[in-house]
């Protein structure tokens, strides 16, 4: 079986905005197309969850997006993974990334976030 994965790249984006614009509109749809999935407390932190997936050229975007406003500064962590579409690779070659166990890695992260 191939060691090589069709995942290019992944990040743990965390953005902090303080600018009051962008504090009262922290909760609304950034990404192209972004779709609403609903609150969520993570280490007792209450978020808004939102999903964003893109496509172009054989190359899948996939974003989970999780924003709260806490002491006025809107915070957004994005859970980003870049992969190529398996289909595009000749069977056998490229295996297909494990995203599961990479969200759950991503999320292992989030969870040890605290805010004082």
């Amino acid at each position: 079986m191939s060691k090589v994965q069709n995942l290019s790249e992944a990040f743990f984006v965390l953005n902090l905005f303080d600018n009051p614009a962008i504090v009262a509109s922290c909760y609304d749809e950034y990404y192209e197309p972004e779709t609403a999935v609903g609150p969520v407390t993570i280490n007792g932190i209450s978020f808004e969850e939102s999903t964003a997936l893109g496509v172009a050229a054989g190359n899948i975007y996939d974003q989970t997006i999780y924003r709260t406003v806490q002491n006025n500064v809107c915070m957004e962590v994005v859970f980003f993974m870049h992969s190529g579409n398996i289909g595009n690779y000749t069977p056998g070659l490229v295996t297909e990334f494990d995203r599961e166990a990479l969200i759950q890695m991503f999320e292992d992260v989030l969870g040890t976030l605290t805010i004082k």
